[in-house]
């Protein structure tokens, strides 16, 4: 059984690029043009400061803030960023020490190729799978999802 390749509608790749674009423009906005009277909390998530940090493995030697003094490799070890979007945070990072952009924007930029790649893969998902596979794997997945 194959799959059929459905062309993606204009309109949900439109969406697509507002809502990656939506995170660096809000990011923008809040460095330079502050509405009035704001106090800044602080990073907008608990992995935010990670994020950060990765965007510094180059620069860094892959030392990590996160490695305790028991840990196995030291301070400084490619296996702490283990996770494939780090890498993206990293990579970045290169860019950002080239160009005189804050870090603030390149974190949300990272954030939004990320919500670009996320959004992609869901949609490519979604688009392939038969409403048969659907109908045959609700009922397993309800349970598996629900009672485990």
């Amino acid at each position: 059984m194959t799959a059929d390749r459905r062309p993606m509608p204009w309109a949900i790749g439109a969406l697509i690029l507002v809502l990656a674009a939506l995170q660096p423009i809000v990011h923008a906005l809040i460095l330079w043009a502050p509405p009035p009277g704001t106090t800044p909390t602080g990073l907008h998530i608990p992995d935010s400061a990670l994020f950060i940090e990765s965007m510094d493995m180059f620069s860094s030697g892959f030392a990590s803030p996160y490695a305790t003094c028991q840990a196995a490799h030291g301070d400084a070890s490619r296996v702490y960023y283990s996770v494939p979007h780090l890498w993206l945070y990293g990579l970045l990072g290169v860019l950002k020490d080239s160009l005189p952009v804050p870090l603030f924007l390149f974190y949300g930029l990272a954030n939004g190729i990320g919500t670009v790649a996320l959004c992609l893969i869901l949609l490519d998902g979604g688009i392939r799978t038969s409403y048969s596979s659907i109908r045959s794997a609700w009922k397993p997945a309800g349970v598996l999802a629900t009672v485990g």
